[in-house]
């Protein structure tokens, strides 16, 4: 072949010096053409939005935060029955078309990440992307979630790709609008909490549009960062894209470990079209809004899909953990109680939440009333004799230096288990009694095993610290799952103290509502907002002759132009924020405000309950009580 080309050179000449000539800029062309190819390149905006130019993603994210094998089964496991149940359901059909709407009722906030993108891949919500939400709640839950290589960043995602969207309970909605599942997103908060407005939105009705992009340098964790810019009503409710505005007027934050830094614009490269608007708003503002008819708040176009997510706090926040500070039963006390409980009982499912708790109150029945029938006295008076019985104490079993207290919580772990036992036996053998095996299976080791009677032994030392008052008030509180969302297949359990504790400078604001008066006027807001969204076209006047378009002609005289596609409405009481003993009250007055919206217009609302709801249908507080 060279010889061939080196004849055809010395006969042309001229045409070989001009291919030499050009050649190396013929494999640069072909090299960069291929590079770029192989990119996956993202467009963004300059800063002074007159160019587009090309930024590459990192070239690897850190792996981060890996979930384990087992728990990719159990959401594969969970997306697999709902797909086979409410989804493939003969009422799904109705939800598809827009002539019924599904309510899933949820324990855990971040819980509803199944539902609405199973409600997305089986039709129906009509639109993967560019949605609204529309959140009334307590909360913002508008933390930013840890991104890693396995962060379905900007595409839509798998099934074992939910668990990054559930981090936690005040991250999956910025989680989901990477997804771009939203472009909207409406919260709508309690007025009984005046920090909001002071700590969080600085007015009582707020406009932000967020500009997402990439931090510079480019970084392999958390490469987000978010410009933002508040925009006044006016802008609101003018036409066009105002995210073609002046780089200038945005500010910019790096989304860092859950946490918001603020950076220099140089240091955050915008992606082109990647941009959602957060509007957040007091009820009572949204409510003189509605009336005054400014349309500085607009609805929901007929045309549009939306999700209506509810979360029960806001009509009260409550602090579970008070009863043992009103007992005063500190809070190391308490952490090291959920350390022994997390090694004494193993819940294979959510369904064994109840039996612990059901055997932890036996216990402590059992140590109240001890010294009334002599049970386990020689463990009973050793604690008693030491100095302070109170303190920060806290025994391991393999590292026990008193003798005499490890023979005596033997001693004593024996008579509770026979008595318990026996107890357990003879409640089995009634109609309403549940089964021994079952209550027994709890624990994390064999009943008669050595290891049991060791564990059992540490929390009975701890428990016959606390005079008869406390043990009432840890009564009371009770033992529960920390999550419905199992760690590496395992559901930890712990003092059901919540995860807000006051002592602690907790950011959450408690509210206990006073009477039912006020819950019923919390209630008319909420319905007021509801409505609003429901039948306001897209000039914020209501309407009583249009329809959903999706919907069957039926239904062309009601006054519901444009429903949500699904409901969430959320429990927040095993984590500690709803009041547990309002918690039947409050479902049942949101479900029958629901209910009242649409029912009577021909659009029937179908409740759904997720199989790990604290308490069961029946919630937590009625279930221990009944």
């Amino acid at each position: 072949m060279a010889k061939s080309i080196y004849h055809h050179c010395t006969r042309r000449p001229n045409q070989c010096f001009l291919v030499f000539l050009l050649f190396p800029y013929l494999v640069l062309t072909i090299w960069l053409f291929s590079h770029n190819m192989r990119l996956n390149r993202i467009l963004i905006k300059d800063e002074n939005e007159t160019k587009v130019r090309v930024l590459s993603p990192p070239d690897k994210l850190d792996d981060g935060q890996a979930f384990k094998p087992d728990d990719i089964l159990w959401i594969k496991e969970r997306v697999a029955k709902l797909d086979r149940g409410i989804f493939n359901s003969s009422q799904s059909e109705k939800f598809k078309s827009g002539e019924a709407i599904p309510m899933f009722v949820i324990e855990e906030h971040h819980g509803v990440i199944p539902y609405w993108f199973g409600s997305a891949n089986s039709g129906i919500l009509p639109r993967k992307t560019g949605n609204t939400l529309v959140h009334i709640d307590a909360h913002s839950d508008f933390a930013n979630p840890s991104i890693d290589s396995s962060f379905p960043l900007y595409k839509w995602p798998k099934t074992e790709e939910l668990l990054q969207l559930m981090q936690s309970n005040d991250l999956f909605i910025l989680s989901a609008c990477f997804t771009e599942m939203f472009s909207r997103i409406i919260w709508v908060y309690p007025d009984w909490d005046e920090t909001i407005v002071a700590s969080d939105t600085n007015s009582p009705h707020t406009t932000i549009d967020y500009h997402v992009g990439l931090r510079i340098p480019q970084t392999k964790t958390n490469p987000l960062c978010m410009c933002f810019m508040n925009v006044d009503s006016q802008i609101v409710r003018g036409k066009g894209d105002n995210l073609t505005r002046n780089f200038a007027s945005y500010e910019c934050v790096a989304l860092i470990e859950f946490e918001e830094v603020s950076i220099p614009k140089s240091q955050c490269r915008l992606l082109l079209n990647k941009t959602f608007r957060y509007e957040a708003v007091k009820d009572s503002t949204f409510i003189e809004i509605i009336r005054e008819k400014n349309g500085s708040i607009l609805p929901i176009d007929s045309g549009s899909s939306w999700i209506l997510d509810i979360d029960e706090d806001y009509f009260g926040v409550e602090a579970p953990v008070l009863p043992l500070y009103k007992a005063d039963v500190s809070d190391a006390f308490i952490d090291n109680l959920t350390k022994i409980i997390s090694s004494l009982f193993c819940a294979k499912t959510a369904n064994d939440e109840m039996p612990v708790d059901f055997i932890f109150q036996k216990i402590i029945d059992f140590v109240r009333f001890s010294q009334e029938y002599k049970g386990c006295q020689s463990l009973n008076e050793l604690i008693l004799s030491r100095e302070n019985r109170d303190d920060e104490y806290y025994l391991d079993f393999e590292d026990i230096e008193d003798s005499r207290e490890f023979a005596y919580q033997m001693e004593c772990s024996d008579e509770v288990l026979r008595n318990v036992s026996l107890f357990f036996t003879n409640i089995s053998q009634s109609s309403k009694g549940m089964k021994h095996a079952k209550y027994f299976s709890v624990f994390c080791y064999h009943e008669t095993g050595l290891e049991l009677k060791i564990k059992l032994g540490r929390l009975l030392s701890q428990l016959y610290r606390l005079n008869n008052t406390q043990l009432k008030s840890l009564a009371e509180v009770g033992i529960c799952l920390w999550s419905s969302i199992p760690n590496d297949n395992q559901y930890r359990l712990k003092v059901c103290d919540g995860f807000n504790r006051p002592n602690n400078d907790s950011l959450v604001a408690f509210h206990t509502p006073t009477d039912i008066k006020e819950l019923n006027n919390r209630a008319e807001k909420m319905t007021e907002i509801i409505r609003y969204f429901s039948t306001a076209t897209s000039s914020g006047t209501l309407t009583k002759s249009s329809s959903r378009p999706s919907s069957s002609n039926s239904r062309t005289a009601t006054a519901i132009t444009s429903p949500p596609s699904l409901i969430t409405l959320v429990r927040s009481s095993r984590d500690g924020y709803v009041p547990r003993s309002l918690v039947s009250v409050i479902e049942s007055l949101v479900i029958e405000n629901i209910q009242h919206v649409y029912n009577k217009n021909g659009l029937p609302v179908r409740t759904f309950y997720d199989v790990d709801l604290f308490g069961g249908v029946q919630g937590w507080y009625q279930t221990r009580h009944k």
